[in-house]
Formats: C-alpha cells, structure tokens, sequence
C-alpha cells in the first residue's frame, strides 16, 4: 500500500479484510495496525490465510478496508479495495524415516544397496504420479520407483536400489518428485552418502557325501526274486506230488 505524495500522513491507519468462502484467517484476527503512514512510503500489511478442503476456484477477491485519521485535519479518511488473489492448498509432503546402507556392494546386487523411507503426503491436497529415483556421480542408472497416487494425510512406505558403479564413498540425491493438486510438477530432496566394497559372491566347490544315506541300486529287482522263488516252490510241489504217485504205482505191482 502506497500514500499519495503531499504533506499529509495517516495516521492510526488500519487495514482489514473480508474474505470470500472458502478462506479463512490462520490467526484470529481480520485486520493488521500500520501506525502512521509517511506520504510517498509503501507498508505491508501481512495476512496469514487458510484455504478450505473444499474449495474449487483457483482464485478469489478479497476484499480490502483501510482506515485512519488526517495528519493535518484530524478527520477520517477510508477506502476499499478488491484485491485478486490465487487460492493454492497447502502442500506438505515429507521424507521421514530414511535409512541408507552404510556400505553396499559394488561387485553385485546382493541387496545391501537399498534405500527405505517413508513418503508421508501431510497436506490438504493429493499428489499423484510419483517418482523416487537416486542420482550422483558414481551411480549406474536405475529406472525409478513409480507411485501413482497419494492421498492426502497418508503415507507410503518406499523401498528404491542404489548401484555405485565401484568402490569409494559416494554422495547422491534421493529425489521424489510428483505432481501436485493444481497440476504443476514438484520435487523434494535429500542428500544421501555410501560408502561402497568390491566382494564377489563366495561358492564353495567341496561337496561332502555322507555314505550312509547312500544304498547300492540292486542288479535284479526284489519282485524278480520273489517271482522266481515263489515258482521254484510250486515246482517242487509238484515234483513230489508226481515222485509219490510213481512209488504208489510200484508198490501196488
């Protein structure tokens, strides 16, 4: 706000507002006390505003009354002012809970690399399309952790890979970017350090074969042998039976 050029200052000047639906004071109170306005000097007068859950406009007037009193007549002096403002909710996304891997293999992905947090959307507007990725000098590429929404007051948890491309300590930026309730494109960062060792995967070629659970596989099968034993009991039977009717043949003549 500017005062016109000239002698005469404002004084005891006050400036309110009256605010249209779907915005509300963040603080209880509708106007701000300037004091004395100098001619030709410009002042601030700082609202702090709230934006309803449910409001739809990307825009809103407001509508401005500043009042005081004459310097030289000592008379009231007032005007009113609509003002345009643009009407965004507040965002309010967080990284909480990081833990980066101390040291991770650079030999093989052996899962030592991985990177969890918690994404946590604590504003009055939804994000959606989401990207988690890792960057830095050092790191092989890796596609990026999709998320397509997150509504608002929840959270997600979120695991993403991190490849150093050889041994050293390494700084990077864990990024998350996503798309915001009006539609514009945001992201958030946080630095990251590794500390990356080179170890191929151990195999051992000694194999050690307990005996005991081995058992020779037998030349001829079990039911061969009980085949064979079973005819030559029937064989014999009968070889009797006909050694008997022979001998009662020969005693009867």
């Amino acid at each position: 706000m500017t005062v016109s050029d000239g002698d005469e200052a404002i004084e005891n000047a006050v400036v309110s507002l009256t605010l249209p639906y779907g915005l509300t004071f963040a603080k209880p109170t509708d106007r701000v006390y300037l004091g004395t306005l100098q001619p030709g000097y410009s002042y601030n007068a700082v609202f702090l505003l709230h934006v309803d859950r449910d409001i739809r406009q990307s825009t809103a007037t407001v509508e401005a009354y500043i009042s005081g009193v004459s310097s030289l007549y000592g008379i009231p002096m007032e005007m009113r002012e609509d003002v345009q403002i643009a009407v965004r909710r507040a965002e309010r996304i967080e990284i909480r809970e990081l833990v980066v891997p101390s040291e991770v293999n650079a030999a093989y992905d052996d899962g030592s690399g991985r990177i969890s947090f918690t994404l946590a959307n604590q504003g009055e507007t939804d994000i959606k399309d989401i990207e988690i990725t890792v960057t830095g000098e050092g790191f092989l590429p890796a596609k990026p952790v999709s998320i397509e929404g997150i509504p608002s007051l929840s959270e997600e948890a979120v695991t993403v890979s991190v490849m150093p491309e050889d041994e050293g300590d390494f700084e990077g930026t864990l990024c998350v970017s996503y798309t915001s309730d009006g539609g514009s494109r945001r992201e958030i960062k946080e630095p990251v350090k590794i500390h990356a060792f080179y170890q191929q995967a151990g195999i051992s070629h000694d194999v050690i074969i307990d005996p005991a659970v081995i058992q020779p596989e037998p030349v001829i099968p079990d039911w061969v042998w009980a085949a064979a034993t079973f005819g030559a009991i029937v064989g014999l039977i009968i070889i009797l039976r006909k050694l008997r009717r022979v001998i009662f043949r020969s005693e009867r003549r």
